[in-house]
């Protein structure tokens, strides 16, 4: 038992990079505003959730089915859990990455086993708490409780997780099975995220239909939240109704018990054989070509970012989501001709649209994190004798690779369906490209100001680093400036296209003056790097 409460704890100081703090906390009292930071960041969260879910509450209520908040909220926290787990079922238990540390131990392998699905299940249990304990707190507005009623919620929390964590664990390990020897295994990985991105923001346009007919948005809730089984069964049992309880036990018990059985058979073979490194028998030795230096980092760099999902859905959401505004242009001229819609004016409008490109394609930037998830191969980067400003050119080149062609996608959308003219196109054009390019030299220069190169996986280098949030932080003081330049554009001209133009000049004067610093200081910086 000891221990099993060892490895669990260790599990979660190094989950959630708990021993780096404490051990911090001997220099000062970081401890204490980390706490308050923690503290701050879990009751917004519960608040922003709780808010949420008192949106649909209310609109339930009016319609007359307020119980069905609860059955929201279940079915909520089943369909997270289970497309969570499918993502990180494989790296807790059938890809650990401290697999040879703990087989070097004495400590039997059914308890390892143990402590991983506890751990598991410890985590599913925290992700649930998010949505579960807020959908309980609107539903008890709503609606009269009992002493029974919370009992049976609570007795219910605990099992909820079991039937995702044992579906998604095996559809998982299949997963692994299937792509450990592929050559573009993360492909799948990268592709499900950004589909089940799209799919939740359409579904948010779709949610129109809730304002404009309330009782068929009901319906539907109703309909497709009742088919997310066992979420009916557990609801129905929190309300009463006791087979359909215990039909629920089962469901969720009986498939836990056969994947802990599979989980406990398997476990060995499985981290085993995602160590084998497959070789490629049909391979053909060819003429080495040569190419230019500059060519040569730019695939590199490539091939780092494609090659790492966390880094390349952290980085493309921004300009997907600029891409589906503009798409959501032509189903609504379709519905409703942008004509007729009072006060229309194709000029206005492109320069909202220049702010929402500027918006989404560049408050966030690849480059924020381009030298810091070198890690430890920095030095080989450092080593090789080529020019430094090569270097940063490839690591903005990708920026440019995944941003540039959405602002050509965009454009082309609004000359065709808002029919901008050829001045406002060009700005369309350039303006959001300006940006871009200002945005690719900040990131990587605050970089340089603030690397790491410490980090145990791509995810710590890509959200957590420090080098990130400034470079955000900073994002939105160049945007508050754009603003500014947008208001004297206004003051000096009537015209759209003279505000756009004053838009530009002020983004080539903080393009200009970035690009001194990067390319100078940054230069500096770069050589007294030591990863």
């Amino acid at each position: 038992m000891n221990n099993l409460w060892l490895i669990f704890k260790t599990s979660v100081f190094n989950t959630f990079g708990l021993n780096k703090i404490l051990k911090k906390t001997k220099e000062g009292k970081l401890s204490i505003y980390f706490g308050i930071i923690v503290l701050i960041g879990v009751i917004l969260s519960y608040a922003f959730s709780f808010f949420y879910l008192l949106i649909f509450g209310d609109i339930v209520y009016n319609e007359g089915s307020p119980e069905l908040i609860l059955l929201i909220g279940i079915s909520s926290g089943l369909i997270i859990l289970f497309f969570t787990n499918i993502m990180k079922a494989n790296g807790y238990i059938f890809r650990t990455k401290d697999f040879d540390l703990l087989m070097s131990l004495p400590i039997k392998s059914s308890v390892i086993v143990t402590s991983k699905i506890v751990f598991l299940l410890f985590v599913n249990y925290v992700i649930l708490s998010f949505v579960y304990f807020p959908a309980l707190a609107v539903f008890a507005i709503y609606n009269d409780t009992s002493v029974l009623f919370w009992i049976l919620s609570i007795l219910i929390f605990f099992f909820i997780p079991l039937l995702p964590i044992s579906l998604s664990g095996f559809i998982s390990y299949g997963l692994g099975f299937l792509t450990v020897n592929l050559k573009h295994k993360n492909f799948f990985s990268i592709v499900s995220t950004l589909l089940a991105i799209v799919f939740f923001m359409y579904l948010s346009f779709k949610a129109q239909i809730m304002e404009d007919n309330p009782s068929y948005f009901v319906l539907l809730l109703d309909y497709y939240f009742g088919k997310i089984y066992p979420a009916p069964f557990a609801f129905e049992g929190i309300l009463g109704n006791f087979f359909q309880l215990i039909l629920f036990f089962i469901i969720s018990i009986v498939p836990f018990i056969i994947f802990i059985a599979f989980v406990s058979r398997n476990y060995l073979k499985a981290n085993s054989r995602s160590r084998n490194i497959s070789l490629n028998k049909n391979f053909v030795m060819k003429e080495l070509k040569a190419t230019h230096q500059l060519k040569a980092l730019m695939n590199k760099e490539t091939s780092r970012f494609f090659n790492s999902p966390i880094y390349v859905i952290n980085s493309i959401i921004g300009p997907v989501l600029s891409a589906l505004g503009f798409t959501a242009l032509i189903i609504l001229k379709n519905q409703t001709p942008l004509e007729e819609i009072p006060g229309y004016n194709p000029s206005s409008l492109s320069l909202l649209l220049v702010g929402f490109m500027i918006l989404s394609l560049g408050i966030t930037s690849t480059t924020s994190c381009s030298i810091s998830i070198e890690g430890k191969q920095f030095w080989i980067l450092k080593s090789i004798p080529i020019h430094i400003r090569y270097i940063f050119y490839a690591k903005i080149f990708v920026n440019l690779l995944i941003t540039i062609p959405f602002i050509i996608y965009n454009t082309l959308i609004a000359i065709f369906v808002i029919r901008i003219s050829f001045s406002d196109a060009f700005f369309m054009l350039m303006i959001p490209t300006v940006f871009v390019l200002y945005m690719s030299h900040l990131g990587l220069y605050i970089n340089l100001l603030l690397p790491r190169f410490d980090y145990d996986s791509d995810t710590k280098a890509v959200k957590q680093s420090m080098s990130v949030l400034v470079t955000l932080t900073l994002s939105f003081v160049s945007l508050i400036l754009i603003v500014i330049f947008g208001i004297i554009g206004s003051e000096l001209f009537i015209s759209v296209a003279g505000t756009l133009m004053i838009v530009m000049f002020g983004i080539l004067l903080m393009l200009a003056f970035i690009v001194f610093l990067t390319y100078t200081h940054g230069i500096k910086l770069f050589n007294k790097l030591h990863g």
